[in-house]
Order: C-alpha cells, then structure tokens, then sequence
C-alpha cells in the first residue's frame, strides 16, 4: 500500500464529494463526514449507533473517513484519493435533515 497525501486534512463535518461506479453507472455523491478512522484500525470498530458500513476490507494505512450521504443508515468509506473538499459544515453534532447536501 502507499500512504496517501491530500491537500488539506479532512476533519469531521466536512462536506466532501467523489464519483463511484454502480451498476455500470458513474455518479457523484456528496455527503458530511462523520467519523475519522485513524490508520490501521477497521472502520466496523468507529461506525456510531444507528449506522452501518458496507466493508469487508481491513484497514488503510492512512487516516480515512465514514460519509454520511443524504441521511441514510449506510456510511461509505470512500477512498481519500478520490474525495474533494466541498465546504465545512458549520453544524454543531446532528445536521437536520433539510441542511443536508
């Protein structure tokens, strides 16, 4: 593996965006982070109560980030190299579901 630089550390609550394929289909997805997953660790042992992650993969050797995506239980655990800053949410802990991205 090798160890991933950004531009800027993401932090929690930041608005972030990236394209994934599905189906065949690429499509953007925009959503907040809501955890930071130090390096090494599985993101299974940071998902908060309430929410889920679709991973079998162990952990990355690089700090990485659960995406909250229009308020669904699923977090994604998109790779950082493709994530891009959108703006810092200015909310305090919850982000009220008409203020989502």
């Amino acid at each position: 593996m090798t160890q991933i630089e950004t531009d800027r550390p993401f932090r929690q609550f930041d608005v972030v965006k990236w394209e994934s394929t599905a189906n065949g289909k690429l499509k953007e997805k925009v959503g907040v982070i809501v955890v930071v997953v130090p390096a090494g660790l599985h993101p299974k042992d940071y998902v908060p109560g309430g929410y889920r992650v679709d991973t079998c993969s162990g952990g990355r050797d690089h700090e990485s980030y659960l995406v909250e995506v229009k308020k669904r239980p699923l977090l994604y655990w998109p790779r950082v190299k493709d994530l891009e800053y959108v703006r810092r949410w200015e909310g305090v802990q919850a982000i009220p579901d008409g203020d989502r991205p």
